[in-house]
């Protein structure tokens, strides 16, 4: 069975839920939360380590990164930074593949199953995404020399600077981020990269908790799911079959605080656990303020 990686820097309030469902569907898979001092006390979770042992790499792309966004750098720099902080820990690890996931993606399937699917895969992308991420370690090699190259290429830079100006006139927001580079890296090594958001009615990945209206119904700006047997389904506008989604991504603030309400399994040990994460994270947070 492959390893779950999850990277996030400081504590937020919504990470237990995602360990807790993580370990609802897979109690036994080797999990680790590459993270900060703040992040420890999920160690009975889920497996801790020091973001800053492998960031050696991603400081050293900080140093040339030039910013293309409405966005702010610290954001979208990290968002990038973080391939390369999983490419060192894969390789110092000797770690051949693994299924990476945003801290803010519940998983509600067996990762033995879904690391079999797509054992073939060299990196998975949901959508234009690489929140749900089955990745080679040669392939992550591959894309983090194909990001450095289009730092440093004058060619690629430029490419990058149209695509920007390009893309403000059109949405007035936003611009490059790591989604364009693994866009761009998609097109370019198309033997690479597999999409798995489905919606031809097979079991699929959810792009975003917002995402979807063309395809899926939706309710209150967000895809209508239905639980059945403590699995999500949504429902496909045009046949009004129900799809298994194998995760939801709860992306944005809104959607964060809703987490909890789609663990089926929630018990009163989860929320007593719950209150005791929450009371830590408070406590942290009056820490720093002294």
């Amino acid at each position: 069975m492959i390893p779950v990686v999850f990277i996030h820097k400081g504590n937020s309030a919504y990470l237990y839920n995602t360990f807790f469902q993580l370990r609802a569907t897979n109690p036994t898979v080797l999990a680790y939360l590459i993270g900060t001092k703040e992040s420890e006390k999920y160690e009975p979770l889920i497996k801790h380590v020091n973001i800053h042992a492998f960031e050696k790499e991603a400081n050293a792309f900080g140093e040339i990164y030039q910013h293309f966004s409405t966005n702010s750098m610290e954001f979208e720099l990290i968002c990038i930074q973080r391939w390369f902080v999983l490419k060192e820990f894969m390789v110092k690890n000797n770690i051949q593949k693994c299924l990476y996931l945003d801290s803010d993606v519940l998983l509600y399937e067996d990762i033995k199953v879904l690391g079999e699917k797509y054992a073939h895969a060299g990196m998975t992308l949901c959508g234009i995404s690489g929140h749900t991420n089955f990745i080679d370690k040669d392939v992550l090699i591959d894309f983090c020399n194909f990001i450095y190259s289009i730092y440093t290429s004058p060619e690629a830079y430029a490419e990058l600077d149209e695509y920007y100006k390009a893309f403000i006139l059109k949405h007035g927001a936003g611009g490059v981020s790591d989604m364009t580079l693994l866009t761009k890296y998609m097109e370019a090594k198309p033997n690479n990269v597999i999409n798995i958001y489905f919606t031809d009615g097979q079991a699929t990945f959810d792009p975003a908790f917002e995402i979807g209206h063309e395809y899926f119904v939706m309710k209150d700006n967000r895809k209508y799911f239905e639980f059945i047997n403590s699995l999500p389904y949504g429902i496909l506008k045009v046949t009004n079959q129900y799809v298994r989604f194998n995760t939801i991504h709860f992306q944005g603030a809104n959607a964060k605080r809703e987490m909890h309400s789609f663990i089926p399994m929630r018990n009163f040990g989860f929320y007593l656990n719950s209150l005791y994460f929450k009371i830590i994270l408070l406590s942290q947070k009056v820490l720093k303020k002294l």
